[in-house]
C-alpha cells in the first residue's frame, strides 16, 4: 500500500452491497485505497437483508440503503410521461439510435426515472443528516444511482459526480429489453466516469457516436489515480 497523504475531504461511495454480502469482491481492495485518501467515507449500501459484513478500514461509516423500487412506486413512474426528459430520450433513442420504443423500453425508462428520483432525495438527505460537506459522491454500477447523481448535479455544482461501470451496465444487448436508460445523459452530467475496460470505452463511443472528455480507463484490480482524490 503507498504511503498517500490523507486529505481532508469526504467520499460518499454507493454500492450494490458491499461491504454486506459476498459480491463486489474487488471493492475490498479499493476501501483500503479510498481511505487513504479520504478523511471520512460514507458507504451507502444496497444490502438490507444480508448479516454478514466484510471489516472496512476505521474511516467508514456503513448505511443501508433499498435500490429496488416497489410495486407502489412503479405505477407513481407513470407521472414521467409528463417530464421533457422521458420525451428528450425516447428522441434520442429513436432517432440517433435508430431503436425501436416497445412496452418493455417504455416501461423501463419510466422505472428508471422514478427510481432514480427517489434515490436522489435519498442521498441528500443522508448527506444533509450527516452534515456531510462539499462530498464526492462515487457510484460502483452505471445504474439508477448514477442517474440519481446526474439528477442531484442539476442542484450541487459544489459536489463531484463519479461513477465506475463494468459490463451489464453498459452493453444495451445483454439487457432484458436490449436497452438501458439514460445512459447517454449520464454521461453528459458526471464528471468522470471510469470503464473497467478499454471494450466498454470503445462501445460507447461507437453507440452513441460521441466522445466523451470525462470518460477514462481504470482497470479492476489496480491502483489508478482518480481526478477528484
Amino acid at each position: 500500500m503507498p504511503n498517500v497523504k490523507i486529505k481532508t475531504n469526504h467520499l460518499v461511495f454507493l454500492t450494490a452491497g458491499f461491504p454486506y454480502g459476498n459480491h463486489e469482491t474487488f471493492i475490498e481492495t479499493e476501501i483500503l485505497f479510498l481511505s487513504k485518501h479520504f478523511s471520512t467515507i460514507t458507504i451507502i449500501s444496497n444490502d438490507v437483508k444480508s448479516d454478514f459484513r466484510r471489516k472496512t478500514p476505521e474511516n467508514v461509516k456503513v448505511l443501508r440503503l433499498r435500490y429496488e423500487p416497489l410495486k407502489i412506486e412503479k405505477l407513481i413512474s407513470l407521472r414521467f410521461v409528463f417530464n421533457r426528459l422521458f420525451w428528450k430520450e425516447i428522441n434520442f433513442i429513436s432517432n440517433k439510435l435508430k431503436l425501436k420504443f416497445d412496452f418493455g423500453k417504455i416501461k423501463t425508462l419510466l422505472v428508471s426515472l422514478q427510481n432514480a428520483s427517489r434515490l436522489r432525495n435519498c442521498y441528500q438527505k443522508i448527506i444533509e443528516e450527516n452534515n456531510i460537506k462539499k462530498p464526492v459522491i462515487y457510484s460502483y454500477w452505471l445504474n439508477d444511482s448514477a442517474l440519481a447523481l446526474s439528477f442531484l448535479n442539476l442542484k450541487k455544482n459544489d459536489y463531484k459526480f463519479i461513477s465506475k461501470m463494468h459490463r451489464w451496465d453498459i452493453y444495451f444487448e445483454e439487457s432484458k429489453y436490449g436497452y438501458l436508460p439514460m445512459r447517454n445523459y449520464i454521461l453528459n452530467s458526471l464528471d468522470s466516469i471510469y470503464s473497467i475496460s478499454s471494450d466498454g470505452i470503445k462501445y460507447i463511443e461507437n453507440l452513441f457516436s460521441n466522445k466523451y472528455k470525462n470518460l477514462n480507463l481504470s482497470r479492476l484490480g489496480i491502483y489508478n489515480n482518480l481526478k477528484y482524490l
